[in-house]
């Protein structure tokens, strides 16, 4: 068995903080407890799993025994073997003492029966009572919690007790997208551990490695639009994205973004994203992400043209643009945003005056 056995797990990108890691491994300092944030798709998960690899891995000459010493210092390196049983039975994703918990697609939230079992079996079962139990190959536990974000208070409150004083040899992740949305008392409990975007040339090295179907120009435009994240650059993979993108330029193009059908035809593209809000909302951010480039794009050019008229009617663009993502994280009603936006875009591309809290009535 090769090192290939693990490739999924070793993170592209963020090597201050693999170093990081490394070092502390090396001192015998590895926290127990970490909240792992950043924006979606940036390599948190990624990079949680290759932590789990390294920490669970026994080298190459172990076999599954418990001999050898059981203190915090590793006399090995952090990065995983990849030939060992951990290794083997990582990459199948079978290793018994790693435990991951996420939301599942029905839920809003994640079930607090995952953590502490259902009434009847409460403490008993889910994840709590999981790494509770002694380690069943080496000598350590990693639980991943990801979609933190996604706790609610009874989640949050049942893992503080955890976090404070995990089980001997468990390490616990937790993984979200900002510490601002995890209660001040679990911040206080982790190592937070903070994700940049990736570069262009990372996002496309992922890319790469993914068994997706498209050629190099669609990946190669897909990381570009990306801004760091591989969940949008996969977004901008979508065929039915992919193809309504010219359609989606001319209009943006255009003085009047309103003219014809198009807002009919933008709303019912973001509805046919399918049944789910979360894939209807993800749409039209793409959409918006690809108004911000075009007129960015257009802010570029007036300037080695100077013109400043049209460089100030992209810039207010952009500002309706900013405007209607906040509008759709506070979960405004998605056509009804659509054709507010279309209207207040136009008028600033005409050089008018908008009128005022024009997307309050779609929240």
């Amino acid at each position: 068995m090769s090192s290939e056995t693990v490739r999924p797990f070793a993170p592209i990108g963020h090597e201050e903080l693999c170093d990081r890691f490394r070092r502390a491994w090396e001192r015998g300092r590895l926290a127990s407890s970490f909240l792992f944030v950043g924006d979606p798709g940036v390599g948190k998960r990624r990079f949680a799993n290759w932590l789990a690899a390294g920490i669970l891995c026994g080298g190459p000459d172990f076999r599954g025994d418990r001999s050898g010493r059981d203190d915090v210092r590793e006399d090995r390196p952090l990065d995983p073997c990849g030939v060992c049983r951990s290794c083997r039975m990582l990459a199948a994703d079978s290793h018994p003492d790693l435990h991951v918990i996420e939301k599942p697609e029905d839920r809003s939230e994640i079930p607090v029966e995952l953590l502490i079992g259902d009434r009847e079996h409460r403490m008993r079962e889910g994840l709590l009572a999981d790494i509770a139990l002694k380690p069943a190959v080496g000598r350590r536990k990693v639980a991943i919690l990801d979609d933190a974000d996604h706790l609610n208070e009874a989640g949050s409150n049942c893992l503080l007790k955890t976090l404070e004083e995990p089980p001997p040899g468990t390490v616990l992740i937790l993984v979200g997208t900002s510490e601002h949305r995890q209660l001040p008392t679990i911040r206080s409990r982790s190592q937070i551990i903070r994700f940049d975007p990736l570069t262009e040339a990372q996002v496309a090295e992922v890319l790469a490695g993914l068994p997706i179907e498209a050629d190099d120009d669609a990946r190669r435009l897909a990381a570009r639009l990306s801004q760091g994240s591989v969940r949008t650059a996969l977004d901008w993979l979508d065929e039915a994205l992919h193809a309504f993108r010219d359609r989606l330029l001319r209009q943006f193009e255009s003085d009047d973004p309103t003219d014809g059908d198009f807002c009919k035809e933008l709303i019912q593209f973001v509805e046919g994203a399918g049944s789910e809000a979360r894939a209807r909302r993800r749409r039209l951010e793409r959409i918006l992400d690809l108004a911000i480039d075009l007129y960015r794009e257009r802010m570029h050019r007036a300037g080695e043209t100077r013109d400043p008229a049209i460089a100030r009617r992209a810039a207010d663009a952009i500002q309706v643009v900013l405007e209607v993502q906040r509008a759709l994280h506070a979960n405004a009603h998605l056509p009804t945003l659509i054709d507010a936006w279309l209207i207040e875009l136009g008028q600033v591309l005409r050089g008018e005056t908008p009128a005022t809290e024009t997307f309050g009535r779609a929240v």
